[in-house]
């Protein structure tokens, strides 16, 4: 499994750019600095995505009516993880 700052992951406008930052008790950790909003809101979403994506892979091929789609998300999760298959 990823290891992902913890907190919840909020945007922030800053200067010329958009931050992405960790809130851990009452706490702001900076997570990415984006150039445009809509990359720090996909950054943002990046932990809870992840779950989803995980608990889609997590689902048995035999009880699963949608395998291609578990299939890939066990790809994605394990790119994500770093544990990609290298061709």
């Amino acid at each position: 499994m990823s290891k992902f700052t913890n907190g919840k992951w909020i945007v922030k406008e800053l200067f010329t750019t958009w931050g992405v930052f960790a809130v851990n008790e009452g706490k702001r950790e900076p997570v990415a600095d984006c150039l445009e909003e809509a990359d720090a809101r996909l950054t943002a979403a990046a932990p809870e995505m992840y779950d989803f994506i995980a608990s889609l892979a997590a689902l048995p091929d035999e009880q699963c009516m949608i395998s291609p789609m578990v299939h890939n998300a066990r790809k994605l999760i394990a790119r994500i993880d770093g544990e990609e298959e290298q061709s």
